[in-house]
């Protein structure tokens, strides 16, 4: 049986490229394809020699790429190399909250950059990484768009009494979420009988980011037309339930690879409103996106939905013409095509 190796920075079974990377697995060993996993959040001295006698055995390497790597330079002669991109968030994003991730992801630039052979064969999720990678100098790109494990019928469209919106992503400056919570604040009060907003997310303790997003939430009580309750953890199907029966998802992140959690949103028939940030649009041929010069008034375009349930329904179906691409089901053939392109690929 031929072997592959998928590299991966994360050993998370949470985290979303991994979960991401599990489903192309599962395509790959229906094609008779073997894949060993090697983490480098794992790695260590003593399992340098264990890591070595994988990647010696497999036929090659699937670098699932989204941020700096030190360890792959040890051992990315030993096989040929795909580089799967999955995007890096620009440090800008961090360079005053957060100097050591913003550190890390100006290396992961360079790496990307500068260490890596244009001629590599590389797979990544959306055509604006594609535009990314070309003006690095990348030639051998693939498109293969990340899949959607579920897509609810539109039948089982149902949403809350009240009006409601649901957001789900970390607290994080590029996610915005400090502005997308001043903006609700302001559809809340808006609105005759207030709005439910559920947030499903956390940042991380101590940072600065994090401790403002905290102090808006303590003086909530001030604007009681927003009702907004937080799950830093909640379970699955509770989660599910929430996304399907919210009437809008909300968002203000400034830059996505993707933007796969608004296109799950949308496959749970709860339609999706976005600023400009790069891969979602692409993903959605710009349905529901709000232009980043028009972020201000981003509040008004949510009230505008909320008070108007034909133009929710009408979002809401015309992306799903576009998610529905990405079902699982619609993208196995997709999947297996570019992968065993790759795998064949003649270096």
């Amino acid at each position: 049986m031929c072997s592959v190796v998928f590299w991966l920075s994360n050993s998370s079974k949470y985290d979303s490229i991994h979960i991401q990377s599990r489903f192309i697995e599962k395509v790959l060993q229906d094609k008779g394809i073997k894949v060993d996993w090697i983490f480098t959040d794992c790695i260590q001295f003593s399992s340098l020699p264990y890591v070595y006698r994988t990647i010696k055995r497999s036929s090659r390497i699937f670098l699932i790429y989204a941020s700096f790597d030190p360890f792959i330079i040890l051992f990315k002669c030993l096989k040929p190399l795909t580089l799967v991109f999955h995007n890096i968030t620009p440090a800008k994003f961090f360079l005053y909250s957060n100097p050591l991730v913003s550190l890390r992801s100006f290396l992961g630039q360079v790496q990307l950059k500068y260490f890596f052979n244009k001629s590599l064969q590389v797979i990544t999720v959306s055509h604006y990484n594609e535009s990314i990678l070309k003006k690095y100098g990348y030639t051998s790109i693939d498109v293969c768009s990340p899949v959607v494990n579920k897509l609810n019928m539109i039948e089982q469209y149902k949403k809350t009494e009240k009006q409601s919106i649901v957001y789900v992503g970390r607290i994080v400056e590029n996610k915005n979420t400090v502005q997308l919570l001043l903006q609700m604040i302001k559809v809340a009060n808006s609105l005759e009988n207030g709005l439910d907003f559920y947030f499903v997310g956390r940042g991380h303790e101590g940072r600065k980011y994090l401790k403002n997003f905290q102090s808006i939430v303590d003086s909530i009580d001030k604007y009681n037309k927003l009702r907004l309750q937080i799950f830093a953890c909640i379970d699955s199907n509770k989660l599910e339930k929430i996304i399907s029966e919210s009437w809008l998802y909300v968002t203000m992140s400034l830059h996505e690879g993707f933007g796969m959690p608004v296109c799950e949103a949308i496959a749970a028939n709860t339609p999706a409103l976005f600023i400009e940030c790069g891969g979602t649009e692409t993903a959605l041929e710009g349905e529901g996106m709000v232009l980043k010069k028009d972020m201000e008034i981003y509040w008004i375009k949510v009230l505008e939905l909320l008070s108007d349930h034909n133009k929710l329904y009408l979002l809401l179906i015309n992306q799903r013409k576009h998610v529905e691409k990405y079902y699982i089901n619609n993208m196995e053939h997709h999947i297996a095509d570019t992968y065993m392109k790759k795998l064949l690929a003649q270096e």
